[in-house]
């Protein structure tokens, strides 16, 4: 006796088979709509850099080749909060001025910490224009600011903008901007007594007399 095989219109036609082919069709939609949300999302990712690399090119058209800021780079009007709330901004239009950007997490950070507080009392005494620019948020900030005992406020920049435009590659950096946003000098990691007075120099203060506190540190 043999038993007879249903045609394939028939087995298509069972309720089995109409439910299988059901999941089957709606597998298939889900997938089609996953590929094309990530073909999409891959397509407004790559405009995203895109656009944030022609940004980087028109507000930093002097930048070398460099992972790190360096002399003769051009750098963007630096906007920020400080942490004791007020909006500053520096345009980079009058006299050079010194950046100290650091994290108060920074090993190395907190160790030239005592020469940069007594670096910045002596260029500012005779005029200078000097900015201490973290990069942590502002509790981390104020925090190290404290337990390090510096008496002036921050700038706080997080954000990766402002480290991918001055090239902060590392932490601790100094850099003194002149006229148009041009980079003067740039010194990554710890400084030595031969770096504070090319510090000096490329602020124009090469003839102030250097207090205790910056050279004694070493």
């Amino acid at each position: 006796m043999t038993e007879e095989v249903p045609s394939l219109e028939a087995a298509a036609a069972s309720p089995m088979w109409r439910r299988l082919l059901g999941k089957i069709d709606l597998a298939y939609v889900v997938l089609s709509v996953g590929v094309v949300w990530l073909a999409w999302s891959n397509v407004g990712l790559i405009a995203d850099r895109s656009a944030l690399r022609r940004g980087l090119a028109d507000a930093n058209p002097g930048l070398t080749g460099s992972n790190e800021l360096q002399a003769n780079d051009v750098v963007p009007q630096l906007v920020a909060q400080t942490t004791d709330g007020k909006r500053v901004s520096l345009d980079y239009q009058g006299s050079p001025t010194a950046l100290f950007v650091f994290d108060p997490r920074c090993g190395v950070c907190l160790r030239e910490s005592p020469s940069w507080q007594a670096l910045t009392k002596e260029l500012r005494s005779s005029g200078a224009q000097v900015s201490w620019v973290s990069v942590a948020d502002v509790d981390l900030t104020i925090r190290g600011l404290k337990r390090d005992g510096v008496q002036w406020p921050a700038l706080i920049i997080p954000d990766r903008g402002f480290q991918r435009a001055y090239r902060v590659a590392s932490v601790p950096q100094v850099a003194v901007i002149g006229q148009g946003g041009r980079v003067l000098w740039a010194h990554h990691g710890a400084m030595s007594q031969d770096d504070h007075r090319e510090l000096r120099v490329a602020l124009g203060k090469g003839d102030v007399v250097p207090t205790p506190g910056t050279l004694e540190q070493r």
